[in-house]
């Protein structure tokens, strides 16, 4: 509770000093800004979402950055990254179960899974037979929706023959107006002091998470 309590403060506070984040910490900018007709909003993160076209999961990243810059000053983009289990269970309804790269990999160190957006949201979904991830250095990049009837995650590499042909999701995050960012990092140092009690990692709420990232920690 007290690590709740530090959260919805600090989001008094990031709506005080934002003109576009409305009541439950969503950036609402882009819903009025953003005219794209392949484009997905999620109102429960606030983010946009688009299907990728067919290509390797190097490419697949590549494209989802353009693709965020593509939006205009204020958005980025990535291949997605999935914070819990409703957001997966949103993408499949939204995109359906044909298999899509994500933005978990461990290119940089084997066996260390990061997400390309630099969260670290903690939820993971892979596949429980077989003991997945199991590819060592060969399969580096993560798919949901692994195999027909399934929503899991698999690691996936070029010896797949869909590797080159894989679609992704673009993940486009509005980040926090500058007045926001400026208000909250200024109460930031305070509010989360509460990271010597070690709940720093326990922030849930999206807007306040990005927050962390730029300025508090």
């Amino acid at each position: 509770m007290k690590c709740l309590s530090l959260e919805l403060g600090v989001l008094s506070v990031v709506l005080l000093g934002a003109g576009h984040v409305d009541a439950v910490g969503v950036d609402t900018r882009g819903i009025a800004e953003v005219s794209r007709p392949s484009a997905v909003f999620n109102p429960a993160t606030g983010h946009w979402y688009e299907l990728l076209d067919p290509a390797t999961w190097t490419e697949a990243e590549a494209n989802a950055v353009a693709l965020g810059q593509s939006y205009g000053q204020g958005y980025s983009g990535h291949l997605v990254t999935i914070n819990n289990q409703e957001e997966q269970d949103w993408l499949v309804t939204t995109f359906g179960s044909g298999r899509a790269w994500i933005g978990y990999n461990d290119v940089q160190q084997e066996d260390n899974w990061v997400w390309t957006s630099g969260e670290n949201p903690e939820y993971e979904n892979w596949v429980v037979i077989g003991g997945q991830p199991d590819g060592d250095t060969v399969e580096n990049w993560a798919v949901m929706n692994w195999d027909p009837g399934s929503t899991a995650w698999n690691d996936w590499g070029p010896t797949k023959p869909d590797y080159h042909d894989t679609r992704g999701i673009a993940e486009i995050v509005p980040e926090p107006s500058s007045a926001a960012l400026l208000t909250a990092c200024a109460a930031c140092t305070a509010a989360y002091a509460c990271r010597k009690a070690r709940c720093r990692g326990r922030v849930q709420l999206p807007v306040l998470r990005r927050l962390w990232r730029k300025c508090c920690r």
